[in-house]
């Protein structure tokens, strides 16, 4: 319900803010790296590698005298991380809808830096089938007492730049998670027990846009 809401307000709003000329506004898209965290050592998820993914959506600014504002609302598809028990692996999978909200300044000739927050919901995802990969797998003997906690929403810290040339603009943004994306609470007759692990998604994102207006 949370989530409707959120995307009813914005999708309202935005083209009547857009109609008024309040704001500039383009489309967006690009690649990103994620990086795949654990909190703990010993978990069984292993292998903690990066992946390579991509995003696309729309942007609207605001230009002030010296700074300005902004929104985007983006999907990005992710690929979580890879679980290995010396049998076999797992990729975790999932993709979502993020809206950042930004501020910042701009300097001449088109040059921006900015921060700000971003929601971000997930809305696909394999953790289901992952948790049918432990409970099948050799290293836990069939025997796992737990369950896997996702979180379906998931606050940012956004920082970037980017730099502009005539309608199109070449941006860099790092998000930063406040909190985790899968947390495993296992308890298992094999080799490893007690799991009670964090996992963390941290992004680097580029993206290649187009103004509009």
């Amino acid at each position: 319900m949370k989530r409707s809401f959120i995307l009813i307000i914005f999708l309202l709003l935005g083209p009547q803010l857009v109609k008024a000329q309040l704001f500039k506004y383009g489309i967006q898209a690009g690649p990103h790296y994620s990086h795949y965290g654990i909190s703990e050592k010993g978990s069984f998820i292993e292998a903690s590698r990066g992946s390579i993914g991509f995003h696309s959506g729309f942007f609207i600014r605001k230009d002030f005298e010296s700074f300005f504002i902004g929104a985007d609302l983006t999907y990005s598809s992710y690929l979580g991380g890879t679980a290995e028990d010396g049998y076999s692996s797992f990729k975790l999978e999932t993709g979502s809808v993020n809206m950042p909200m930004i501020f910042g300044k701009y300097f001449y000739p088109g040059i921006r830096i900015f921060g700000g927050g971003m929601p971000a919901f997930f809305i696909k995802h394999n953790d289901g089938e992952f948790e049918s990969f432990l409970a099948a797998s050799p290293a836990t003997q069939s025997s796992v007492n737990g369950f896997l906690h996702r979180n379906d929403f998931i606050f940012h810290i956004v920082a970037g730049a980017s730099m502009e040339i005539r309608k199109f603009y070449i941006e860099l943004r790092y998000e930063h998670p406040l909190d985790y994306f899968i947390r495993e609470d296992y308890s298992t007759g094999g080799t490893t027990t007690n799991i009670d692990n964090r996992h963390y998604i941290y992004q680097f994102v580029i993206s290649l846009g187009y103004w509009f207006n």
